[in-house]
This record gives C-alpha cells, sequence and structure tokens, in this order.
C-alpha cells in the first residue's frame, strides 16, 4: 500500500523519505543560524534550501491538521525529536505552540501577603517604665522597711520601744537586643523592577525579630543574661493546680480552683494585696469560654462568665485576658494562668531604649541596616500582687 502524500512542488513522498528532507534541511538551518550569527553572506543555494525547508513545514502542518497519516505524523514526530532544540514551536507559544505565552493568562494579585504571626503580648498586658535612660548599665529599686512596736505610758522609767527603718534594692543589668538587615545593590534593583518593597519588608522582619526576643524575655527571662520574666521571677508565688481541667471534669472543681488564684494574694497578705487583671493561656480561657455550667448548678452560664461575676477580687471579664505565651509553659508542659496587679509598684517591663535604626551602612555592593533596643526584663517591687498557676489542661 502507498504511503505516499503530496509534498510542496507536487512531489509525492513517504514519510520515511519526507522525514530525511526535514533532518536535511534542519541541518542545513542551523549552518544557516551559524552564518547569520558570524555575519557571512548566504549564498544563493542557501537560501533557496531555507525556503525549501519552510514550504515542507507549511505542508507538514497542512497535513497534519486535515489528519491525513498517522504514518506522516509519525515520522514528523521522529524528525523533530532528533533536533527539538531548532523548532521554533518547541516552548509553548512559539510559532506554532498556540496563540498564547505560558501564564499570560495567569492572573496574579495586586498585594502581597504578609506572614501571619501570633501576638506578642507582653508590652501589652504589663506597665512599661522607661526611667533609665539611653546608656544606663542597671535599673535599680529601692524600698524602705519599717519594724517597730508601741506601748501604753504607764509613767515611771518603763522602757520606749523603738522603731527601725533599714532599706534593701533590686538591681537588673540592661542588656542591648540586636539585629540586622543585608541586602546587595543588584538585589535592590531586581526588587525595584518587581515593584517589591525589599527593605520596608527588610527592616519590619528585624523588628519584629527584636520584638520576640523582648517578648520571649519579659515572659521567660534569661538567668544566664540577669534578666526576670514572669516564669523565672525569684520572689513571685507559683502554684501547680492538683485538678486536670478536661470536659470531663468537676465544673465545680475547675471553677474553684480558678477561684482560689484571684483570691490567694489577698489570702496571704491580710488583704494587703489583690489582683486587677488575669492572663490565662488561649487554650484554657477558650475551653472556660466554653464550658457550660451544668443546669444542677442553677446558672447556664460559661465557666468563664460565672468566674468573672463571682471572684472575690472584683476583677471584671473586661479584665480577663489571653496569651499565647502562657501555652504549655509550666515545668511539666501545663498552661499557665498569671494573676496579676496592674500597676507599676506590681510589675513592670524596664526599657531603657526603644527600637532603634543607626545609620545605613554600605560596604562594597552590600548594604547593612542594623536595628537595636536596650531593655531590662521584669521588676515586681510589690510582687505579693501577683500569683503564677500551672494547670493541667487535657482537651
Amino acid at each position: 500500500m502507498s504511503t505516499g502524500i503530496l509534498a510542496a512542488g507536487g512531489l509525492a513522498h513517504s514519510p520515511s523519505h519526507l522525514a530525511g528532507h526535514i533532518g536535511q534541511h534542519q541541518a542545513r538551518g542551523r549552518a544557516l543560524v551559524s552564518a547569520a550569527a558570524a555575519g557571512r553572506p548566504l549564498d544563493l543555494a542557501a537560501k533557496r534550501a531555507d525556503a525549501a525547508y519552510r514550504e515542507i513545514q507549511v505542508a507538514a502542518l497542512n497535513t497534519f491538521l486535515r489528519g491525513e497519516g498517522s504514518a506522516f505524523k509519525s515520522a514528523i514526530e521522529q524528525a523533530a525529536r532528533r533536533d527539538s532544540s531548532f523548532r521554533a514551536d518547541a516552548v509553548a507559544g512559539g510559532i506554532n505552540g498556540g496563540l498564547f505565552m505560558a501564564r499570560q493568562l495567569e492572573a496574579i494579585a495586586e498585594r502581597v501577603l504578609d506572614q501571619p504571626l501570633p501576638a506578642l503580648n507582653a508590652l501589652n498586658l504589663f506597665p512599661v517604665n522607661t526611667e533609665a535612660a539611653p546608656g544606663a548599665l542597671t535599673y535599680t529599686v529601692r524600698r524602705v522597711f519599717q519594724r517597730g512596736e508601741a506601748t501604753i505610758h504607764r509613767g515611771g522609767g518603763a522602757r520606749i520601744p523603738q522603731t527601725t527603718l533599714t532599706q534593701r534594692e533590686e538591681q537588673v543589668p540592661i542588656r542591648h537586643l540586636v539585629s540586622g538587615f543585608e541586602w546587595t545593590i543588584m538585589e535592590q534593583q531586581s526588587a525595584d523592577f518587581a515593584n517589591f518593597s525589599l527593605i520596608q519588608k527588610g527592616m519590619a522582619a528585624e523588628r519584629r525579630a527584636i520584638l520576640e526576643l523582648h517578648n520571649d524575655l519579659l515572659w521567660r527571662g534569661s538567668n544566664v543574661d540577669g534578666i526576670w520574666g514572669v516564669f523565672n521571677y525569684p520572689w513571685l508565688d507559683k502554684v501547680i493546680v492538683s485538678t486536670t481541667f478536661s470536659a470531663s471534669a468537676d465544673k465545680e472543681a475547675m471553677v474553684a480552683e480558678i477561684m482560689d488564684l484571684i483570691s490567694y494574694p489577698s489570702d496571704n497578705s491580710l488583704g494587703t494585696f489583690d489582683p486587677t487583671d488575669v492572663v490565662f493561656s488561649h487554650r484554657l480561657y477558650n475551653f472556660l469560654a466554653k464550658t457550660m455550667l451544668s443546669p444542677a448548678n442553677g446558672s447556664n452560664i460559661s465557666l468563664l462568665k460565672f468566674i468573672a461575676e463571682n471572684n472575690t477580687a472584683g476583677i471584671k471579664i473586661e479584665r480577663f485576658h489571653k496569651a499565647q505565651e502562657l501555652a504549655e509553659s509550666g515545668p511539666s508542659g501545663e498552661d499557665g494562668v498569671f494573676v496579676y496587679r496592674k500597676d507599676e509598684d506590681a510589675i513592670r517591663a524596664i526599657v531603657s531604649q526603644p527600637i532603634a535604626p543607626l545609620p545605613l551602612q554600605q560596604v562594597g555592593f552590600s548594604n547593612y541596616q542594623y536595628m537595636y533596643s536596650s531593655v531590662g526584663g521584669l521588676v515586681m517591687p510589690n510582687v505579693g500582687n501577683n500569683v503564677l498557676g500551672w494547670i493541667t489542661l487535657d482537651i
């Protein structure tokens, strides 16, 4: 059976014969490209060969579109595979590759999203003290203590008791938190070309890095650096709650445990100290907000609301907070509850120098932007207002 088809110029060719011609013309085409690149003139025969190759391409395409001859199609594919790099339609969107280029119909959102990050809560929850000016090496809090007694005077030579005064101080070091961002001139040019705010986002990232470190120090402290935080403050009472909080636990027992933590400062100071705020881990806060007291108790309200309405310190639910930093923060992975008084005499975060950038530095093709902050951790002069509870949460 004949497999010949009509090719350019009216000549009949078999698929293998035609493929051979195509291979020859492809080789000739590569020679044309090399000659053109070298600036050599093209001879008449080369020009004719090039024209013939283009005619064969057109005829092959037309035949393929009409679906005439699977053998021809196979021959064309074989010839193409031998030198696909020469084909103009080897990539999407070429001469014969389609109307649109790759990704030409892709819609890209105008706004580039930033990475969602957890809230840093310490500086929002605790009062900030800026008494230590930049350059200070330490921050000191002094307190006067008084001791004495009085008696009823009955005359004579009876001894009159004396009172005494003493001073003590608590001192913390000022530490410097630093971070930097580096980029090259070429990277900046590329960012400008891509309409990407490289410098602004880089500076925001290093600012966030310093804030994260400061926040971690205010919660965890650093014994190596002499920085106190909530968890390692040496004079803060810490209570491990015996009741495991879970959906199956006794609801009244769970409520009583939180109530005891809130009344702890007053109960242990003859009423001298009283908290104003309570901060739970976000998991514990959500658990208490979703767990309802059983109808048998006569109150179909959440544990959280019941605690807010009935605690002895009178702390309203608006002063109940949640912080992700307290989740699984205990010595055995317990969740934390920090009961505290929100004033500087009870707790204060020491900030000597807020985050500040240094002048831009350039070395060769590289730019450096450094930032720093000077901080002193936490001090709790009237620490008796505060207590930290650890609760095992099984949810």
